[in-house]
Parts: structure tokens; C-alpha cells; sequence
């Protein structure tokens, strides 16, 4: 069985959990499949399952490689 080898990108990194959901929900509005990272001042990167804001806190939003193009479109004409 062959594992899937879907390279994902950073699109959107911001320290602010306001700016990320802006972008989470242009993204689900458009059916752009993303992955929402946290990642720490020690650069320890996790699944974002419960967000924790506060300094040296960073979230990403990541999407396939093929799509960024398409994915950065979208966000600009939103802005």
C-alpha cells in the first residue's frame, strides 16, 4: 500500500487566532482542503487542536502543493 505523498505548503501564518479563522473560513467557503498547525517559540509544530495564544505562539494554515496558487488567489481577492 502506497502512502499518500501530498506536499503541503504554509499559505498563512499570523499570531493572531482572529486572522486564521478569517482565512480557515475563505478557504472552507471555496472547498480548499487546508491543515491548521501551531507552532511554538521552540519551533515545536502540532496539530492545531486547542489553540493556545499568547507570546511566541505562531498558527500556519497549510495546503496541498498543487493548490497554493489557487489558495493565495482567493485570499488576496478577499482582503
Amino acid at each position: 500500500m502506497e502512502k499518500d505523498k501530498t506536499n503541503n505548503k504554509v499559505i498563512f501564518k499570523t499570531g493572531k487566532l482572529y486572522e486564521l479563522e478569517m482565512v480557515a473560513d475563505i478557504l472552507k467557503k471555496n472547498k480548499i482542503p487546508f491543515y491548521k498547525e501551531n507552532e511554538s517559540i521552540s519551533g515545536l509544530r502540532t496539530a492545531m487542536v486547542q489553540p493556545v495564544q499568547g507570546p511566541g505562539q505562531w498558527f500556519s494554515i497549510l495546503v496541498p502543493e498543487q493548490l497554493t496558487k489557487e489558495a493565495n488567489n482567493i485570499i488576496s481577492r478577499s482582503e
